[in-house]
């Protein structure tokens, strides 16, 4: 699973990826751009020259776009290596069409109040006249792309085989509420790398039944068999609590089940430590 992080300018994205980077290790997709930066320690993107952006094949662009006659692109190995991606509507859309073996969830960061937005793009611009005229100029030129992606949300038309899933964050610009977010984020990839194990241990055990390359085989509604990728058995297993609960039973039956073996490497060693009386300090 990876997670897209979508919202027009100065919406709080980089904010977000500041935490999930700082408090919980996440990696981040860096996408390469041809524009120049907005100011020295502007840091995400990598920022390349035309020629270099050239160089590189068409094919390996995972997500591809233009803004202000600036490309702005990743490439499939990326993806692959990172947990999320900062990215506009035309990307994601880009996106889900070339990487359709691999599955995503939208982010959506909307700011509560425009004033307080504007006011976030020139805080640390080194001459905020021209900074706030570059602003309004960057949500002038995405505005189209930004307004038919919220329509697609609210009409309920947005959706791909591989991204069925979307979360709408207004962003008050209050560290707590984005501290708040990232910690549902972390949560939900804790649960998600937790479970694919999980998944894998029951394939080892041949508790459940798969293909040769590691595809689960499910039956469906008229009982035939269908082969699934892991990604897409873990969405429909958190959508559906009672097939999730059989799953789990035969995993906790399965000799040496160890279960802080798969959690977070911090609390992992919290769950040994021992007291002062050489009990382990139990896992809350």
């Amino acid at each position: 699973m990876k997670i897209l992080i979508v919202g027009r300018t100065s919406s709080g994205k980089d904010g977000l990826q500041d935490l999930l980077v700082k408090n919980y290790g996440w990696s981040f997709v860096k996408s390469m751009t041809t524009r120049p930066k907005r100011h020295p320690d502007e840091h995400g993107h990598i920022f390349i020259s035309k020629e270099e952006a050239e160089a590189i094949p068409q094919h390996e662009k995972a997500a591809w776009t233009v803004i202000n006659g600036y490309e702005y692109f990743c490439t499939r190995q990326q993806i692959y290596e990172s947990d999320a991606y900062i990215v506009d509507p035309k990307g994601v859309e880009v996106l889900l069409k070339n990487m359709p073996e691999e599955w995503f969830r939208v982010v959506y960061m909307i700011p509560d109040n425009p004033e307080t937005q504007r006011e976030m793009a020139i805080r640390r611009a080194a001459d905020p006249e021209q900074e706030a005229k570059i602003f309004e100029q960057r949500a002038a030129d995405e505005d189209a792309q930004f307004t038919a992606f919220e329509q697609s949300m609210a009409k309920g038309t947005f959706g791909a085989p591989n991204c069925n899933m979307f979360l709408r964050f207004i962003n008050t610009y209050k560290e707590q509420d984005l501290e708040n977010l990232a910690i549902r984020l972390e949560l939900d990839r804790r649960f998600y790398r937790n479970l694919q194990a999980i998944i894998q241990n029951l394939m080892d055990h041949n508790i459940l039944n798969h293909t040769e390359n590691g595809e689960v085989i499910i039956f469906t509604g008229d009982r035939q068999p269908r082969a699934v990728r892991v990604p897409l058995l873990v969405e429909q297993l958190m959508a559906k609590p009672e097939l999730l609960g059989q799953m789990m039973t035969h995993w906790l039956q399965l000799p040496g089940t160890n279960v802080p073996a798969f959690l977070h490497p911090d609390e992992q060693q919290a769950a040994v430590e021992p007291t002062d009386e050489g009990e382990p300090i139990p896992d809350e």
